[in-house]
């Protein structure tokens, strides 16, 4: 059985008369029960250190090793990551689960991971963001509901147990207006729905919440406004926390199975503000989580990695960096493994154009379909296998660069 494509009998056949768990129940852990219920499978649980004792889409939560312990005769595994999917399949392996017999990855049941990004443009200019630092992107456009539609449902086409879309990418997705009838849209598909958000702008939050996406993340980078405004240049951290509350507020009124996550980028200047931002969300009742931050985009990087300068901007932010750009470019060259963290991941730009990576920015090169709507799924994957850009961030050795920062940031939390 090839388990990249699995489907309704195949994974009956798999689970036998074992109790099905998700592993990790951040937004693809959500989506991928989503998935599954529409062939009327529910999951007996989920593991998560983080939330264990708690209960997500009204399914109990557990620590991996309490699940792990019960063995692979009364237990099937679905690792729900897609960063951190080498560990805990590795935790899996020890614990004496066989890979695609006793567990399968968020990868199998979703090979192919397009972000959709409806809005092209955004309303801050952070420093490490290519949307703060860089030139003009090629794309600015908003998407409208109509295409969106069109987007949707060719992707649930070309793969059936799709789990779950996700409303971002470069962009503010609350910046287009129209963001709460896709997301409804997706809904009406019975697809999880995934949108990340500065939450630093005046909009509808109130219609977009109605709507019940899946996951909301919020994104930040301190906990008092001095220190958010070193990299998120042209927000306002009291409006921050004023919407983060609205946000709770709203969630408990219209969407109680709303996870609300906050993605706190940690830095050389923002460390104090960890617990403090951790106890507000304990107290709001939000996720909260961390990462080392990074520099993008990859255009620069790999003329960087080449020996060229880096824009000045991007010179500036590196200073306040956990883990230096050059340590994190030597990480990836030296790395036994070859794979991308991207090799899967295409966006479908606000114009429907297709980008190959995510983590490049004006390349245009890097766009590998003029219409996704007019491309078919095998004529993107050929575009993308023969992709120049690729090749040459290969042969600068960044292609693993953000899975530096990614690995160095599990040392400061639990696997969850």
């Amino acid at each position: 059985m090839n388990p990249r494509r699995s489907g309704r009998i195949e994974l009956d056949a798999l689970l036998g008369e074992r109790e099905l768990y998700i592993w990790g129940c951040g937004h693809f852990g959500n989506a991928i029960a989503f998935a599954l219920a529409r062939s009327s499978i529910k999951p007996a649980g989920f593991l998560d250190s983080n939330m264990a004792g708690t209960e997500v889409l009204g399914t109990r939560v557990h620590t991996p090793d309490e699940i792990l312990a019960r063995g692979k005769d009364k237990v099937f595994l679905i690792v729900a990551s897609s960063l951190y999917a080498g560990e805990m399949s590795r935790r899996c392996e020890e614990h004496g689960f066989q890979f695609g017999r006793d567990y399968l990855t968020h990868g199998d049941i979703k090979p192919h991971h397009f972000e959709i990004d409806v809005a092209g443009t955004c309303n801050l200019r952070c420093l490490t963001c290519p949307q703060g630092h860089s030139r003009k992107p090629l794309v600015r456009d908003m998407m409208s509901v109509t295409d969106y539609r069109r987007v949707v449902d060719k992707l649930i086409a070309e793969n059936p147990l799709l789990p779950d879309v996700q409303i971002y990418s470069w962009g503010e997705p609350l910046l287009n207006p129209e963001l709460p009838a896709m997301i409804e849209y997706n809904v009406s598909r019975r697809l999880a729905t995934a949108v990340s958000s500065n939450l630093s702008l005046r909009c509808d939050l109130e219609a977009v919440v109605k709507a019940t996406p899946t996951w909301f993340r919020v994104s930040l980078s301190g906990a008092d406004a001095t220190t958010y405004s070193v990299i998120h240049r042209g927000g306002r951290f009291d409006l921050v926390l004023e919407n983060l509350r609205l946000l709770a507020r709203l969630r408990a009124a219209f969407a109680p199975t709303m996870l609300i996550e906050v993605n706190y980028h940690l830095y050389k200047h923002n460390l104090a503000g960890v617990p403090v931002m951790a106890g507000l969300c304990k107290e709001l009742g939000l996720v909260f989580r961390t990462n080392y931050a990074f520099i993008d985009p990859l255009d620069d990087l790999i003329e960087y990695a080449r020996g060229n300068l880096l824009p000045p901007l991007m010179e500036e932010g590196r200073r306040y960096l956990l883990l230096d750009i050059d340590e994190a470019i030597q990480i990836s060259r030296d790395s036994p493994m070859d794979d991308c963290v991207s090799e899967n991941c295409f966006v479908i730009a606000s114009d429907l154009s297709v980008h190959r990576c995510n983590h490049l920015f004006r390349r245009p090169e890097n766009i590998i379909a003029n219409n996704y709507l007019h491309t078919s799924l095998d004529d993107i994957l050929r575009q993308a296998a023969d992709c120049a850009v690729c090749r040459e961030c290969r042969a600068a050795g960044t292609h693993r660069y953000h899975l530096s920062y990614v690995n160095q940031g599990m040392e400061r939390g639990k696997l969850g």
